[in-house]
């Protein structure tokens, strides 16, 4: 699969959503968007052509390292995940600097783009009936939905991971610890409204999210009555969290 090219007919900051009315692509596309918001076109663009040297290059090793054949098709979600979790004494210096959530959240909007493009004129030269044409589209579409979600979960994931990481980084500094205590009660206060109020029902984290954090944000304020998230993010904090919680039960 190359990648490379996705983004020439789907703009991956703000272009309409391909295929959006058999599909879940504006939903993915929409968390991917939000890990993006600091960077422009040219900077995703040139980490997808990073992203698809770095598929082609450990798809070899993947193979090997799963006793796979060689022809066995293994989806690029996979692959890039292999590679991000490859122990840091075995990657290299250029490896070591890749903020993976955007990795992640781009390879899923690349993923949304290849469904802009599929083909029809080629299957039809092949001599591929309207049919098999519709029913060839439609479970490629399926594919790409599959891999984009899976992308866009492994992006959250890696970006739940950074944000520890970083506060783990700054709880030396003056007042982190106060800082910590007081996410941790608000996170707490959140979880615990999400059990009660919307574990048992069929409702996505993104609208508990939403439901949540008019409950909680009267008391997103720390001792020095400053906020402990930032309000613009605090409904994608939030449904992280409860991704997070989930996953641990």
């Amino acid at each position: 699969m190359i990648l490379q090219f996705s983004f020439e007919r789907f703009d991956p900051f703000n272009g309409e959503i391909p295929n959006r009315d058999t599909s879940d692509f504006a939903y993915i596309a929409e968390r991917a968007r939000k890990l993006l918001k600091s960077r422009n076109r040219i900077e995703i663009e040139s980490q997808l052509k990073d992203i698809d040297f770095l598929i082609g290059w450990g798809e070899r090793d993947f193979h090997v390292n799963q006793a796979l054949d060689e022809n066995y098709f293994v989806s690029p979600v996979i692959v890039l995940r292999f590679i991000a979790n490859t122990p840091s004494e075995e990657q290299s210096p250029a490896l070591s600097k890749v903020i993976w959530s955007e990795y992640f959240s781009v390879l899923a909007l690349a993923l949304i783009g290849q469904s802009a493009d599929l083909g029809n004129a080629e299957l039809s030269r092949m001599g591929l009936s309207l049919a098999e044409i519709e029913d060839h589209n439609r479970r490629t579409i399926q594919s790409l939905v599959v891999d984009s979600l899976d992308a866009v979960n492994a992006a959250e994931s890696f970006y739940e991971r950074e944000q520890q990481i970083a506060e783990a980084s700054n709880r030396g500094k003056p007042g982190a610890h106060a800082r910590h205590a007081a996410s941790d009660a608000l996170r707490k206060m959140a979880l615990e409204i999400y059990e009660r109020d919307y574990a048992s029902k069929d409702v996505s984290n993104a609208n508990a999210a939403r439901h949540i954090w008019k409950k909680v944000e009267q008391y997103n304020k720390n001792a020095n009555d400053k906020e402990i998230i930032k309000p613009e993010g605090a409904e994608d904090r939030i449904a992280r969290w409860i991704s997070q919680y989930k996953s641990q039960k």
